[in-house]
């Protein structure tokens, strides 16, 4: 049977008939722009916004990001439309429940269940997002984040050559469970195929030529996805350079390889990051609220 996932719908234009709560809410939403206006930092346009599941409003970057300034200020603000109330230390919720009435389901803000959506994980994707200059899926491990791509993609072939021995086997037992056909990245590429590169390549930091596999890809009419875990931004961001999606363990490079353990895809188009949270939502793969 084919089973219709919920998506809410996004937030009505704020009218004298629109109830209170929508109001109240809209001008929230209206204050925390003011508040990154402030900063020196454009807030996103509603084109440019892409809805999380759960029915909350999530931006990200469109290539040079919503967010212009320093370097070091988007790293720190570039979530600033999503924090509500003037908070400086937003808080961290750990709820996986909201209590919300059911004219309100759907309502900009609201949320309803933590694996469709966290107020924490909106934030973290938006700061992830805007550095890479697309929109970012954050995932329990870099090996959910694999999968989720996999997933996603759906292709019919996958070249790699090495890398990390968790991408690998992930990819290989896909291709175990699945019938998908593996192949060397020296075989000619075809439509359908997608290319897993690796740049720094796991463990001898090997770097790849990123722009010719984007050529390569688009005359074939193949995806590329670029693990670019050893080399987060603003140490190279691929996504500006053609790639159709990039991929961390944020757990080494991004959270210090430590104590935090997560994923993350990012992509240009905020269809595909619709697509991957919801598709998130069905495998289950979110992060805990405090990684």
């Amino acid at each position: 049977p084919t089973h219709t996932y919920y998506f809410p719908p996004q937030f009505p234009q704020c009218n004298s008939s629109t109830p209170k709560p929508f109001q109240y809410s809209l001008a929230l939403k209206y204050k925390s722009r003011q508040a990154a206006n402030s900063l020196g930092m454009a807030s996103a346009t509603p084109a440019a916004e892409g809805s999380g599941v759960g029915g909350h409003q999530h931006s990200a970057g469109n290539g040079d990001g919503p967010h212009q300034g320093a370097l070091s200020t988007r790293m720190l603000h570039s979530d600033a439309h999503l924090v509500h109330g003037g908070a400086v230390a937003p808080p961290i919720s750990v709820t996986t429940t909201w209590a919300v009435d059911p004219p309100e389901v759907g309502a900009d803000g609201n949320y309803i269940y933590s694996r469709m959506g966290t107020p924490v994980r909106d934030r973290a994707e938006a700061l992830v997002g805007d550095l890479e200059g697309g929109h970012a899926v954050l995932y329990s491990s870099g090996q959910a984040a694999l999968w989720a791509a996999l997933v996603y993609f759906n292709p019919s072939r996958i070249a790699l050559d090495g890398g990390y021995h968790g991408s690998v086997a992930g990819i290989a037992l896909h291709a175990k469970k699945y019938g998908t056909e593996v192949v060397g990245l020296q075989e000619p590429l075809r439509s359908g195929d997608l290319v897993w590169l690796e740049t720094p390549k796991n463990p001898r930091c090997e770097v790849a030529d990123v722009k010719e596999w984007v050529r390569r890809c688009s005359e074939a009419g193949a995806k590329l996805c670029v693990d670019s875990t050893f080399a987060p931004p603003p140490l190279q961001r691929l996504l500006p350079m053609g790639a159709d999606c990039v991929m961390h363990s944020t757990t080494k490079y991004l959270a210090g390889h430590s104590d935090a353990l997560g994923g993350a895809l990012a992509v240009k188009d905020p269809a595909a990051a619709l697509a991957l949270r919801s598709e998130r939502a069905l495998l289950g793969s979110v992060p805990g609220s405090l990684e």
